[in-house]
């Protein structure tokens, strides 16, 4: 999973390795609680990019998240056959 955060004048800042929670929201009160670990971490004028890895693969946020991505692909490949 890749992101990017705003350093917030460097008071925030995630490192490679560490372990964190993140709430990947769907809409402003709807969110999945995921576990994740740095494995990237680059800083350019502020802006931080993350690359992580998803932790907890058997938990139920997980596999909801999972199910979220696999519809999204489902639907853009319907999407794009219905182009043709």
């Amino acid at each position: 999973m890749g992101f990017e955060v705003d350093s917030i004048g460097g008071t925030f800042t995630l490192k490679k390795d560490e372990k964190t929670d993140l709430n990947f929201y769907l809409n402003q009160s709807l969110y999945l609680p995921l576990k994740i670990q740095v494995v990237r971490q680059e800083e350019k004028s502020g802006i931080q990019s993350i690359g992580a890895v998803l932790l907890e693969t058997n938990s139920n946020q997980y596999q909801t998240f999972l199910s979220l991505v696999r519809f999204l692909d489902e639907l853009s490949e319907f999407g794009q056959e219905q182009k043709d």
